[in-house]
């Protein structure tokens, strides 16, 4: 069951470090010799000093163009990412404020219209109950009166209309 190129025991991996032109990248290989005789031929210790050497090494250009250009592409994905989010968001984020104005707007209708039914239904309450209401009513959109009144009415004085010509 056991693989010959893995031995069975995860320990006895060796790290051995290779290096790309312009990239820094290790290879894992598994040897079927013990640690120790790995150390015994140097390549545990000297891959351990090659590696730390490698990593605390100045990048060349190519590491700096990689760094940046997957700084840039990250920059992008964010970017694009946020334009579809805002594309997608923006008609709802407009139709939730036409919405909330009509909505308003319906508040404000509603208010209006029950202040006038309470108005009616005072009036209605008043022609019921109070024989003043409609004498009075009677008096001024019908135009009755007692007997022996008199009643007098005044029309409102017609003002003349400016000439054409001024």
């Amino acid at each position: 069951m056991s693989d010959p190129q893995r031995p069975a025991d995860p320990h006895r991996a060796v790290w051995k470090p290779f290096r790309l032109p312009g990239a820094f990248s290790f290879q894992r290989t598994w040897s079927p010799q013990p640690l120790a005789t790995a150390a015994r031929f140097g390549l545990f210790g000297s891959g351990v000093r090659g590696l730390t050497e490698d990593v605390n090494a100045e990048p060349g250009i190519w590491n700096r163009l990689i760094r940046w250009t997957t700084r840039l592409l990250v920059a992008a994905v964010v970017l694009g990412v946020l334009v579809l989010a805002a594309q997608w968001y923006l008609p709802v984020i407009r139709q939730h404020e036409r919405m909330r104005r009509e909505r308003l707007r319906l508040d404000q209708e509603i208010q209006q219209e029950e202040q006038q039914g309470r108005q009616m239904s005072a009036a209605i309450q008043a022609l019921r109950e109070d024989p003043k209401v409609v004498e009075r009513l009677a008096r001024e959109r019908l135009g009755y009166a007692r007997p022996g009144e008199t009643v007098i009415r005044f029309e409102p004085p017609v003002t003349n209309p400016a000439p054409a010509w001024r």
